[in-house]
């Protein structure tokens, strides 16, 4: 399986990416200076982990360009607000 994970939160990120791995998955980590978007349609990923509280775009808007855009993989939307 792969897994496209966007989060800003660089321990959260690693500890995450470290954890799905070691569970056999593959992991590929956003890093901030990429576009989200065109990494998600290069990756193709089976499941999207999304952070809502990035730093130029939020998560949300994330999702809808993605919509947008035919990227139907399922997301699971990571977030401390509210924490």
């Amino acid at each position: 399986m792969q897994i496209l994970l966007i989060e800003d939160d660089v321990a959260l990120q690693t500890a995450l990416q470290r954890s799905l791995t070691r569970l056999g998955w593959q992991v590929s980590a956003w890093k901030p200076s990429q576009d989200p978007l065109q990494l998600w349609q290069t990756i193709q990923p089976d499941i999207v982990l999304l952070d809502l509280n990035l730093p130029v775009l939020d998560g949300l808007e994330i999702l809808t360009l993605a919509r947008e855009k035919k990227l139907l993989a399922p997301v699971i939307i990571l977030t401390a607000r509210g924490t």
